[in-house]
């Protein structure tokens, strides 16, 4: 408890931080430093919500589904996809054809799935080793529209709360950089936010 009560404390400070550079600062340099950093600040939000799916921050289910759904909120990351993904992973770790993070478009773990590739991936593969840090640059956005594919086509737990949420997230996020920031301006800082979400998760990911 008092590993958790630090940890998300502590990145909710680090959050309310950025949000307060964010209204308060007019430098660009600044905010595209407040972008990487609140790149760092989302991964972290990641990694509690990743222990809420494994309900290890609470003994109540409920608690943990509430941290998640919290989580749902703050990252617009799909919780009954991740679930149901992460879940999957864990009964069969590294398993080629049970694993699905073990079965990627646009990555090989063995000569066997290279050949299977076709067209773009095919070409993407024969390169991974080159491209594997660039495209983890696209991995933000890559979670955020797997998750509205998987509500777009399976039952979710929560059908109604976890669409909103999202949508409550990209409404509260884009409203904060529109107002606070230049049209111009903030479209870069979205860029370089999930460009190096996305880098720090995958980086954390992939050694994994």
């Amino acid at each position: 408890p008092a590993y958790y009560t630090y940890k998300i404390l502590s990145t909710l400070g680090l959050l309310a931080i950025s949000i307060t550079v964010l209204a308060l600062v007019d430098t660009l340099w600044v905010q595209l430093i407040n972008a990487g950093f609140l790149g760092f600040v989302f991964a972290q939000m990641g990694f509690i919500g990743h222990d809420a799916g494994h309900r290890q921050i609470f003994r109540s289910a409920r608690n943990n589904e509430i941290t998640s759904l919290i989580i749902c909120f703050i990252l617009a990351l799909e919780r009954s996809w991740w679930l149901d993904k992460h879940n999957r992973h864990h009964n069969n770790p590294n398993h080629l054809a049970l694993d699905p993070d073990a079965d990627l478009p646009v990555l090989a773990f063995t000569k066997e799935q290279a050949l299977n590739k076709n067209g773009f991936f095919r070409f993407v593969v024969k390169y991974q080793a080159f491209l594997f840090y660039p495209m983890l640059l696209l991995e933000g956005v890559g979670l955020r529209l797997a998750g509205v594919q998987y509500v777009l086509a399976n039952k979710i737990k929560y059908p109604v709360a976890e669409p909103l949420l999202m949508l409550g997230h990209f409404a509260v996020y884009f409203g904060l950089l529109f107002f606070f920031l230049s049209a111009w301006h903030a479209v870069l800082f979205f860029a370089i936010h999930q460009a190096l979400y996305g880098l720090f998760v995958g980086s954390v990911f992939a050694p994994n």
